[in-house]
């Protein structure tokens, strides 16, 4: 048994489940319940057993024999759980149960932490000395991972770090390994939640988050300036290029991984932004299955197009209306050419013909103007 007495930590944990006089214990894991297929499932109450730990006492040791009358500790915060491993430490004690009502003094075994021997987000297993001669056991499916590095700390960081390499970090303050922030930004906030970190020298180095190394990651800063390499410059369908990602400095958002998914499974998705919009890739692709459409002042397809603005497209049905209207005419003309008759009546029916057809070439002269776009321009 091992008391903290009047310690902060006990006042603390007393506080949240109601005791007075809480003692604590370290045991070591023997198993956790993940799910109905545990055989422990039914034998502890079920789906309150979930995330509950079967232990055995660091003075017990190991013996499959005896795991049928090993003692069970409930999780005791569901809403925030720091899964054990097999072979790791955990502080387990003995707090208020569901039978509370029936008996006042009624408790049952909880386990409240982990025990961070080593110091370590990968794991911080400790198997009992008995076991000699054989492999440290994790638990199922758990295996160690000598690439996973601890997250450098900067002076007041909140920190949540997997086993995994995948971490946030709640930071602001300058510090020397800290990238983001100096002098001119010291005390503004930023997010970074990343996945997968680049790989360590080993796995006892202190790691900081890369951008640009580590797997997928997002950043949100206030005031800071993010030194991503974008994966494609290319700006020429700009006048004047926005700022790269790495030059910007200030309130913004960054993803960054192999590959980006948006899906809106029900209804739309979308992008809006106060000032420009850029996309850049080897090809961009855009479908859509009833319609695609797209509006502004000015639409310029092409570079040419952008700096010149002197070709514009074509309206294709005003352009109809307009082929349709003159070939109606040549073919009134044609057809008085086509009669054959004696030259003075020849002549002065073909005269009357172009007399009448005249007002309507000027009309259609006038109307060739409509002809182009006045906001689409191409090259």
């Amino acid at each position: 048994m091992f008391n903290f007495g009047g310690s902060h930590l006990a006042s603390a944990i007393n506080h949240v489940f109601g005791g007075s006089s809480a003692t604590f214990r370290f045991v070591r894991v023997v198993d956790v319940v993940l799910d109905e297929s545990s055989p422990y499932w039914d034998q502890f109450g079920r789906s309150q057993a979930i995330n509950g730990i079967v232990y055995r006492d660091l003075s017990t040791p190991m013996s499959q024999d005896e795991d049928a009358k090993l003692p069970f500790a409930y999780c005791a915060n569901p809403n925030n759980i720091q899964l054990p491993l097999k072979n790791e430490i955990v502080v387990v004690s003995s707090l208020p149960s569901e039978f509370r009502t029936l008996n006042p003094s009624a408790t049952k075994n909880y386990w409240i932490s982990i025990v961070g021997l080593w110091n370590h987000p990968n794991h911080n297993i400790y198997p009992d000395t008995a076991q000699d001669g054989n492999d440290p056991e994790f638990g199922d499916d758990f295996e160690e991972n000598d690439k996973i590095a601890p997250l450098q700390t900067f002076p007041g960081d909140v920190l949540l770090s997997g086993r995994h390499g995948n971490t946030i970090r709640l930071s602001g303050t300058k510090q020397t390994y800290n990238t983001l922030t100096d002098d001119s930004n010291n005390g503004k906030p930023f997010i970074i939640v990343k996945n997968n970190m680049k790989e360590p020298d080993d796995g006892t180095s202190l790691s900081t988050e890369d951008i640009n190394e580590d797997g997928s990651s997002i950043y949100m800063v206030s005031d800071h300036t993010v030194p991503l390499d974008e994966a494609n410059k290319t700006a020429n369908s700009w006048k004047e290029p926005a700022d790269l990602a790495a030059a910007y400095k200030g309130d913004q958002v960054l993803i960054n991984g192999g590959r980006l998914f948006f899906n809106a499974k029900e209804e739309g998705a979308f992008i809006a932004a106060n000032e420009y919009i850029g996309l850049a890739s080897k090809e961009i692709h855009i479908d859509g299955d009833d319609m695609v459409s797209l509006d502004g002042k000015k639409i310029y397809l092409g570079t040419a197009a952008l700096n010149r603005e002197d070709e514009p497209v074509i309206l294709g049905t005003t352009l109809q209306d307009w082929l349709t209207n003159l070939t109606d005419n040549l073919n009134t003309l044609l057809k008085s050419l086509g009669k054959p008759s004696a030259p003075p009546a020849y002549v002065a029916a073909n005269v009357a013909t172009a007399k009448a057809l005249t007002p309507a070439i000027k009309t259609l002269k006038s109307q060739i103007k409509l002809l182009t776009s006045k906001k689409v321009f191409t090259e």
